[in-house]
């Protein structure tokens, strides 16, 4: 599990075995600070927020672009919005409040259909939809929270190098050491306040039935439709609610009502779960979470044999995946062991790597692979297959102990256990689709919006704009994009359809594909030798994706195209013909090898397996260039007394003119019969590739090796 970072102090709860810890940052007084703010919008009664957006609305601009905020201060006269009771500068200051309780960059016509929902129900928080009725009563603080507020700025003002956490501290150490008497003194104050806290919380419920109150303190709507029996918690929300009860047990405090103060204690109990406690105590929590899975499933299916229209919910499993492994740990089933030798070997690499880049780990240890002598990775490989073979004895052994209905169900688990990845990847793409294209609509929207807002910004800048804005909305508000990217995906045809589409001589085709590629195969096992490939690209890019490790997929792709590019053209050619003489020789060996079983000879597996060219062989494919090109028709010869001097054509009966000089002078092609112009084209452009290209990569100078490392070089 990975460790969270966080610079907390330490609180140690009296008579606890564990420890909580509290961020240094917090400050606790303002925990029990009022919300003013949401009382001034909730003085307001809905029928007058109502009345106030409709005069807005009909005072907005007819080209609403600019932001929420410009359009109230400079686009609305508000001395035209006329409300009982009401002054225009109160009207706009209780408009900029409500606008702010909102999603904001966003234009104010956009904005005022939220803000006439946000009217019927004020009270209701519109990130965790808590309800915060005005007339609900509050909870009368504890006696602990009653002597914090006491005498934690007395102790600030005496210690003010201390932070808030320290106060805590010192105010618990405080707490714990008065005498009985005084909490009983504090105790009296609670219990008076709380029986009128109790008078006051009956009446609110008489008049406000529409809210409905849970178990645990939660508020809600009530509706007509019935909810069904309570979810499973996960085992960390039975850890949490353990520990939590225990924690005001322990204190004397009633925290439910103080959302802030609330937070940073789940806070300290979620690190807690995830770097200190044990696996042992882990487990514990996990078997109660099994526990409360089988009570929700047998009380599900009592309530829709009484209730058959009752549609159950979707629930993910309340286990993750390192709890399920830990599970099957403690339960004695064998892990599972790596697949191959570079598996195994991998997974020891990575314990020593932790200060290294994750994206750069995997590339390292596959350059590392890549240098190990043969008889090493052979004995990574026979490893592996030992731990297979030892995790196949010990999974026989784990499952015959098991009852029959586990034994059926562990042993489909470990059959489908690769279907399932494949299953997930192909579900995790499919969400993927969607969510990248509702990212693409609501981008097209909101660029063309901000593009006439701010014109002198470029598209990058108002890009992260509208993506840091995207990250901000939560999933009720993403839902019109969600839903549009869901109808883009069913015009989609998926992969089963596109299949079904395929006529029969694609399928004849395929089928010949594979015939040809499984001889192939047949082959090699036979001679020892590989198909060489068909061109000199193909076989210096083979060659720089096999060699060079250090670099990303994409990157040696890239750097061997770019690599080729800058090969004279004369090397190009020499390995265009070296591919021509390894293909010939393949073809030879093979009908040798189909005619009386003769394997390849040494010379010919050097020459299948060389991929450098020397410079004897460059001279030798210019040679056979210039052959070829001082062939002609002949038909001319006699009429036209014309010679080629480095390809550029003169008539014998006259001298060359400067012109014609100079052309010649700077061919740099022997025989070529490309036209000065296309020469002094090619030339300005090679010279160009030369001074933008990246170092080395482009450079072509007379000392160019012929060696394989090479075509390795940056």
């Amino acid at each position: 599990m990975s460790k969270k970072k966080s610079k907390t102090k330490n609180i140690k709860v009296e008579n606890s075995t564990e420890t909580l810890s509290l961020s240094s940052k917090c400050n606790i007084e303002g925990v029990f600070d009022d919300d003013t703010e949401t009382e001034s919008i909730t003085e307001w009664k809905a029928d007058e927020m109502m009345l106030l957006f409709n005069n807005i609305q009909q005072l907005l601009p007819k080209n609403d672009l600019g932001k929420y905020s410009t359009t109230l201060e400079k686009g609305i006269d508000w001395n035209r919005i006329r409300l009982p009771n009401r002054d225009p500068d109160e009207c706009k200051q209780h408009a900029l409040k409500i606008m702010k309780q909102l999603r904001q960059h966003r234009t104010l016509t956009e904005m005022l259909e939220d803000a006439k929902k946000f009217a019927e129900n004020p009270w209701k928080s519109q990130q965790t939809h808590r309800i915060n009725h005005p007339d609900l009563p509050k909870k009368p603080l504890s006696t602990y929270l009653k002597y914090f507020l006491e005498k934690s700025p007395k102790l600030q003002a005496l210690n003010p190098t201390m932070n808030m956490s320290e106060i805590a501290k010192l105010v618990a150490e405080h707490y714990a050491k008065i005498t009985p008497k005084k909490k009983a003194h504090y105790k009296k104050i609670y219990d008076e306040e709380m029986v009128v806290y109790r008078q006051k919380l009956l009446e609110f419920k008489s008049n406000h039935p529409e809210i409905e109150f849970g178990s645990n303190g939660s508020r809600r709507f009530c509706d007509d439709q019935k909810i069904g029996p309570i979810k499973p918690r996960t085992p960390f929300q039975l850890y949490k609610d353990y520990r939590l009860k225990k924690y005001i047990e322990e204190n004397g405090e009633e925290i439910e009502e103080n959302e802030e103060m609330l937070k940073i204690v789940v806070d300290a109990i979620r690190e807690a779960w995830n770097n200190t406690i044990s696996d042992k105590k882990r487990y514990k929590f996990i078997k109660k979470s099994l526990k409360d899975q089988e009570r929700y499933d047998q009380e599900l299916k009592e309530f829709q044999e009484s209730n058959p229209k009752f549609v159950a919910p979707k629930l993910k499993s309340v286990l993750t995946k390192s709890e399920l492994e830990l599970k099957l740990k403690y339960e004695g089933k064998p892990s599972r062991p790596p697949r191959s030798g570079y598996t195994l070997f991998s997974k020891e690499m990575l314990k020593n790597m932790s200060d290294i880049e994750t994206n750069e780990r995997m590339v390292k240890i596959a350059k590392i692979w890549k240098e190990l002598p043969e008889s090493e990775r052979n004995r990574y490989n026979d490893e592996a297959t030992k731990l297979g073979a030892q995790y196949l004895q010990d999974l026989n052994d784990y499952l015959k102990n098991l009852p029959e209905d586990d034994k059926e169900r562990a042993f489909l688990e470990e059959k489908s256990y690769y279907n399932r990845k494949v299953h997930d990847i192909k579900k995790k793409a499919e969400q993927s689709f969607v969510d990248n294209t509702a990212l693409i609509a609501y981008q097209m929207e909101e660029l063309k919006r901000l593009q006439q807002l701010h014109p002198e910004k470029n598209t990058a800048d108002l890009m992260n704009i509208i993506n840091n804005e995207w990250k901000k909305m939560n999933k009720d508000q993403k839902s019109v994009y969600m839903n549009l990217a869901q109808s883009i995906k069913s015009f989609v045809p998926n992969k089963q359809v596109m299949n079904k589409l395929i006529n029969e001589n694609d399928t004849k085709l395929i089928k010949i594909m594979k015939t040809k590629n499984e001889k192939e195969e047949e082959l090699f096992r036979l001679t020892g030798i590989k198909k060489p490939r068909p061109s000199g690209f193909n076989q210096v890019c083979h060659y720089i994706l096999v060699n060079r490790h250090d670099l990303a997929t994409r990157d040696r792709l890239r750097f061997a195209s770019e690599r080729w590019r800058s090969l004279s053209q004369a090397k190009r050619n020499a390995y265009n013909l070296l591919a021509k003489r390894k293909f010939q020789c393949y073809k030879e060996v093979i009908a040798k090898f189909k005619e009386n079983g003769r394997l390849p000879t040494e010379e010919e597996k050097a020459l299948l397996e060389k991929y450098s060219v020397s410079d004897d062989e460059i001279n030798e494919d210019n040679d056979e260039n210039t052959k070829d090109n001082d062939i002609d028709d002949g038909e001319d010869d006699d009429d036209d007394e014309k010679t080629e001097k480095n390809g550029i054509e003169t008539d014998s009966s006259t001298p060359p003119t400067p012109l014609q000089t100079d052309q010649i002078q700077n061919s740099t092609v022997a025989g070529s019969k490309r036209s000065i112009t296309e020469e002094s084209s090619q030339k300005k452009l090679n010279t160009k590739k030369f001074k933008t290209g990246d170092g080395l990569l482009y450079e072509e100078s007379s000392d160019e090796t012929d060696e394989d490392d090479d075509l390795l070089s940056e």
